[in-house]
């Protein structure tokens, strides 16, 4: 798991974010023609969770281009990643986790769950599977932030990282307060 994609500190605030919006709209998808007899209201909300999750999908598309060219202009930020990854991966190693397989079954729950042919019952269960796996690897990422070394680091990477991506391409901090508020959003509906 310790590859440049990975994407420390950024991409994890990322997918901690935009997780709950992606599970929520492949929920939605096919929950909201089966709501036609229920309040109107329904179907707007899944609608407003949907464009959120798309303009936060649109944010995530551009950060990733905007940071994939960062790296390649500063190579002793890559080594500052793969320091940090090894770091991270040793710690979890050394506490007995094993996240690659929860977060290969993650995807393939969204998969599941985007399915046309899955059931509203399917999809339910699905959810409670996700929740409990997120909530797994979120409970194991805050024992491994614990130690206060990978903590700093995790840090102060994520300082410079996103330091040489405002260099690269001004637009960063607008699209990182973007995102901070449609998340915001999301978190009150």
């Amino acid at each position: 798991m310790t590859n440049m994609t990975k994407q420390p500190g950024i991409k994890s605030k990322l997918v901690k974010l935009a997780a709950p919006i992606a599970l929520a709209c492949a929920f939605s998808v096919s929950a909201a023609p089966a709501a036609t007899n229920s309040a109107p209201a329904k179907p707007q909300v899944s609608a407003q969770v949907q464009q959120a999750a798309q303009r936060v999908g649109q944010i995530q598309q551009e950060l990733a281009t905007i940071r994939n060219k960062t790296l390649k202009a500063n190579p002793k930020l890559v080594k500052d990643i793969k320091a940090y990854e090894t770091a991270f991966d040793n710690k979890a190693k050394a506490l007995g986790y094993h996240p690659d397989q929860e977060l290969k079954r993650l995807r393939e729950i969204q998969t599941k769950a985007r399915d046309q042919k899955t059931t509203d019952a399917q999809r339910k269960d699905l959810a409670k599977e996700f929740a409990s796996i997120q909530k797994k690897l979120i409970k194991q990422r805050q024992t491994i932030m614990s130690d206060p070394a990978i903590s700093k680091m995790e840090q102060q990477l994520e300082k410079n990282t996103i330091t040489a991506m405002k260099k690269q391409d001004p637009k960063t901090d607008k699209l990182l307060k973007e995102l901070d508020s449609l998340m915001a959003k999301f978190k009150r509906s």
